[in-house]
């Protein structure tokens, strides 16, 4: 069952989760021990309100938790203006909230793969090889969490990309096939597969490792209409290169039935229109 902090974490927008990580100022906060006051910190970063939880928490001691400490890096994250100060402070209120006695193994995991964002997407000028390291750490360190899967996800994006490493293109793509065990989180395995079938596209073609991934990540679900469409359309296509026709009539129906107003759709349904011709094998 998921801790309280995951309750509430996952609760809130995802813009707090993934979005501008706008720091505080640096310098050490003065905590208060009130935990009315982080309750209500949570609610309003919930509603996006994070200036104000950003004065709730200010309000701290030096014996302050694990989970405020982790808060209130959350909500000078969300909290502009950006800069490399305010950058610093974040990552030190995380880096206490890591290492305060009160920390669980969520909170320790998302603080870990926080760390690494800041690094590699947040600060002013990224350093994507301290990021891909510090994911690395994130994974290793806090697996099977599903920060650590995020961060592995992260993780295989970069070494796919070829940061920080000199290893050819194919060995990048066995390496990141076996990290597919990582992934536990039926949400973060479709993206993993998803990940896979555009690094096999880009680095190595080959539609029969792509049909797979696609295959996969659409057995596990796929919310977002758009990247249904595309992976629909993408299934078709590739199983179409493959002679592999009633499986590439099945989804290119599919999507005909689903999406009624999409661009493709008369080029699609001219392909239904002709696969249909065929015979029978």
């Amino acid at each position: 069952m998921p801790s309280a902090f995951a309750f509430r974490l996952f609760r809130l927008r995802p813009r707090l989760l993934t979005g501008l990580l706008a720091v505080g100022a640096a310098g050490v906060p003065a905590y208060s021990t009130d935990e009315g006051d982080l309750a209500r910190a949570w609610a309003l970063a919930g509603q996006s309100r994070f200036a104000e939880a950003h004065r709730l928490l200010e309000r701290n001691g030096a014996d302050a938790g694990a989970e405020r400490l982790f808060a209130h890096a959350l909500v000078l994250l969300n909290t502009p203006p950006t800069t490399e100060a305010r950058l610093d402070e974040a990552a030190r209120l995380l880096s206490a909230a890591a290492q305060a006695p009160s920390v669980t193994g969520d909170l320790a995991a998302a603080a870990a793969y926080f760390l690494a964002r800041i690094e590699g997407i947040h600060r002013l000028r990224p350093d994507q090889p301290r990021a891909k390291m510090l994911y690395e750490r994130a994974w290793r360190e806090h697996s099977p969490t599903r920060w650590a899967q995020l961060a592995a996800l992260r993780w295989l994006a970069l070494h796919l990309a070829g940061i920080a490493t000199d290893e050819a293109p194919a060995d990048r793509l066995m390496a990141a096939e076996n990290a597919a065990p990582t992934f536990v989180d039926p949400s973060l395995r479709k993206d993993f597969h998803l990940l896979m079938a555009y690094a096999w596209g880009r680095m190595q073609p080959g539609p029969e490792h792509i049909l797979d991934h696609l295959l996969h990540a659409e057995s596990l679900g796929i919310v977002h209409a758009q990247t249904r469409a595309d992976v629909y359309c993408a299934i078709g296509n590739h199983a179409l290169a493959l002679g592999r026709t009633p499986l590439s009539l099945e989804f290119f129906q599919r999507y005909l039935r689903e999406f009624q107003r999409d661009a493709r759709r008369h080029h699609v349904a001219s392909l239904v229109e002709g696969l249909r011709a065929l015979p029978s094998p």
